[in-house]
Formats: C-alpha cells, structure tokens, sequence
C-alpha cells in the first residue's frame, strides 16, 4: 500500500508550480512520473549536470512519457516523497510521518540532493517512534556519522538479551557484532580494574598515623569494586565511578583530606575509568571512517 494518499504531478499539478519543460521519469515498480525540468535542476545539483550534459541527435529519453528516464534505485512511493518535498507543502505531507520522511532519506540519497538530506535529518529525531536501533542502521547506510556515534553509545550498554528479535533483524549481523565487541572489551577491562588495587598517593602534609589513609583507602575500594564495576543491575559508568568513591571516601574520618584529594586527582589523571570510553570511541572511529 502507498504512504501517500494523493496522485503524482503527472496527473496533478504540484502546489504552486509552473508547468513548462517536462522531463518523465519512470520508478522501479512501473509508474511513470513528469516533473519540471527548469525547477529540478534549480533544486537538484546531480539532475542539474544529468541534463546539462551534451546530448546525442534525435536521444528522446526523458522527453516523453513513452521514452522515460529509469529510476532503478527509486519506487513510486520514493519518487512520490522527493516530489512532494520539492514541489508540495512539506510541513503538511512530510513532516511528523516517519514512512514517508524515510522514504525521502533514501530519495535524497540517490539524488544526492543535500536540501532534502539535510531537512530529512532534522525531521526524523522528532518522530515519537524514532529510537537508537533505527538511528544506528539508518546511520550506517545512510553514513551519518553523529547519529552513529550517539546511537552506539546509547546500545553498547544494552545486554544482547535485551535486543528484541526486530531489533536484531533491524540491526543485522554487521552491527550487532560491532555491539557485541566493544561491550566484550569494555566488560574485560571492568573485570580487570575490579580485580586490581588502585594506586594510593599520601597527601603532604598527611594529618593521620602512618599508613592509615593507605590502608582504609585500600580497604574501601576493596569493598565497593566489584559491584561498581560488575553488577549486573547496578554498575556504574566508569566516568561516575571516581566521583562515587570520593562520597564515599568523604563520609569516612579515618582517611584524612590531603591523602583523599590528591589520590584521587591521581587516578583520574591515569585515565583508568574513562579508559571504556576511549574503547567505545575506537569502535565507533572504525565504523565511520
């Protein structure tokens, strides 16, 4: 069934514009199109050079509905969204429905038309069924590399058994293994930061017996690691794991202040807790570049 409701300009005249040189196009599922020549060219750079090029004696093509210019990668509902974003009341017929804005990403794409691109970009976020799934693989085919990014930061905390079988089907096999590695690398290095001490730095002057500060700043971590960092519903980002250690650090008189702050400035100058980060911004790199 079409996503439109309303005939092509072959049949109806688009709001507003003049007809005068036609040019007729025919999409991949058999229907034939007539759109103005003069204004596509106006609006559509790659069309523009299509009919400037030189042409051979007697070449019909384009100039008559029996004679069209073939649109393989385009269908009728494809054709019809470019048409309307181009020649009819976007704001009324595109705008808010995500079938048809969708339909017009992949036209513009073909076309290479970046008007159409550009305002197609905006619109999607604002539709109540856009997501992180849809925006990654629409990301990746469509080569938007800030969708990409934002989106796979959003699903690489997600568990696998999380994804729903549409959204499996939605992401296929390339992106969820993309997934799935960076949330195995991330998951190694907790487990290893869970498993290992944390430098401790004496503060100068040190205002508690020696090796006080280093024993009960050991200790605590010692205590609160593991779920920090491994619990399966309660683990922190490794960028709030600091700031939750230094309150925890705080409520505790044993430690004094000078051995608290400089340790803790110490770790996060090593990079340890933002070093997942820096993993999934690697993944991310290696599928936009």
């Amino acid at each position: 069934m079409s996503a439109f409701s309303f005939p092509s300009c072959l049949n109806a005249s688009p709001d507003g514009v003049r007809r005068s040189d036609e040019r007729y196009f025919s999409s991949s599922d058999g229907f034939v199109f007539s759109l103005p020549a003069a204004y596509l060219q106006e609006r559509v750079p790659l069309l523009e050079s299509m009919f400037s090029l030189p042409q051979e004696p007697g070449n019909t093509e384009g100039s008559m509905a029996a004679n069209t210019i073939a649109l393989p990668m385009l269908t009728s509902d494809h054709v019809l969204a470019i048409e309307t974003f181009l020649f009819r009341n976007k704001n009324l017929h595109l705008k808010g429905n995500i079938k048809r804005l969708l339909l017009l990403l992949h036209a513009a794409d073909a076309w290479d038309c970046d008007e159409a691109r550009v305002w197609v970009v905006r619109q999607l976020p604002r539709c109540p069924e856009w997501n992180d799934v849809t925006k990654l693989r629409l990301a990746q085919r469509y080569r938007q590399p800030i969708w990409f990014g934002e989106a796979f930061k959003e699903l690489v905390w997600r568990k696998a058994s999380d994804f729903t079988p549409e959204d499996r089907e939605a992401l296929g096999h390339g992106l969820l293994f993309a997934l799935d590695t960076a949330r195995d690398r991330v998951d190694t290095h907790r487990k290893l930061l869970a498993c290992s001490d944390i430098p401790f730095t004496a503060g100068s002057p040190c205002a508690r017996p020696a090796g006080q500060c280093k024993a009960v700043f050991t200790e605590a971590w010692a205590d609160v690691r593991t779920h920090m960092l491994c619990s399966p519903t309660d683990a922190l980002r490794g960028k709030d794991i600091i700031d939750k250690f230094d309150k925890l650090l705080t409520g505790l008189t044993e430690i004094c202040g000078a051995c608290q702050v400089l340790s803790l400035e110490d770790l996060r100058k090593r990079g340890q807790f933002v070093m997942e980060d820096v993993i999934i911004a690697d993944c991310i790199d290696a599928h936009t570049h």
